[in-house]
């Protein structure tokens, strides 16, 4: 009987020894469980930064391209503007120099016809002459 009860001792010892023992590897395991939960946690934050990160990366390259894209805009509409003024310019003094050349050929032809009318004028009057001085 006292062995018995020993043995009941004994085994209500390993019970309590192999209880306490559950308890910790229970609490271990809850640790674990909540390191592992608690990494997944910080993992996904640091997953969703990064992506965020690219995000803004990727909307700014976007922007930059955009505002690169209008300057060369810009300076397209600038030289066309330039080339188209300078055309214009061209065409303004080409027209001028035609305007003067119609100019000068019109005075010549007008002073070389009022030469031939002075001229004929000239004629007339002499012939009037000769015919009035044959007739006297």
């Amino acid at each position: 009987m006292k062995q018995r009860l020993e043995l009941a001792a004994q085994h209500r010892e390993r019970e309590q020894l192999t209880l306490q023992m559950i308890r910790d590897k229970l609490d271990r395991a809850s640790e674990r469980k909540a390191q592992t939960i608690q990494s997944q946690v910080e993992h996904q934050h640091e997953k969703q930064e990064r992506k965020n990160q690219i995000q803004e990366r990727k909307s700014s390259q976007e922007r930059a391209q955009g505002q690169q894209r209008v300057r060369l805009i810009d300076r397209k509409m600038a030289l066309a503007s330039a080339n188209y003024q300078a055309q214009i310019l061209s065409i303004q003094e080409r027209a001028r120099m035609y305007n003067e050349r119609v100019l000068q050929i019109r005075e010549r032809r007008s002073s070389t016809e009022r030469a031939q009318e002075e001229k004929a004028q000239s004629e007339r009057v002499q012939k009037q002459t000769q015919a009035q001085e044959r007739q006297a």
